[in-house]
């Protein structure tokens, strides 16, 4: 029995062509080794490690083809990045499920903070 996996082509603009795929075991495992390793190798830069920790690895682990490494990644333009970046969360929307409610939590705390209202109370007005 086959089952066939959702894939994407991502072309980056220097021609170069990387293929995002739905998650399987050996992916995920691949995704937890990437993490375990960007944990374990801290970079000074907390933005770059942030990005080491809860971004690259789910970029990586599932893709094939082109995949550029992590300082490389680091030092692309965003719009290129954003172009992996979406299509990644396409293919596998459950990996970003923890990361969309932590920033959602930490917009309200910061609403809270400051009493600012919510941003659909501004946009009605």
């Amino acid at each position: 029995m086959s089952i066939s996996l959702k894939s994407e082509v991502v072309r980056f603009r220097d021609d170069s062509e990387l293929v995002v795929t739905e998650a399987t075991w050996p992916v995920a495992m691949h995704l937890q080794e990437l993490q375990e390793h960007a944990e374990a190798n801290p970079l000074e830069d907390t933005v770059s490690q942030i990005f080491n920790v809860v971004i690259y690895p789910k970029l990586a682990a599932c893709s094939t083809g082109a995949v550029p490494d992590l300082e490389t990644a680091l030092s692309m333009p965003s719009t290129e990045v954003d172009k992996w970046y979406f299509a990644v969360k396409r293919i596998n929307p459950d990996w970003f499920e923890a990361l969309e409610k932590m920033s959602e939590e930490m917009i309200a705390r910061a609403a809270e903070k400051k009493e600012l209202k919510p941003i659909e109370s501004i946009l009605d007005s």
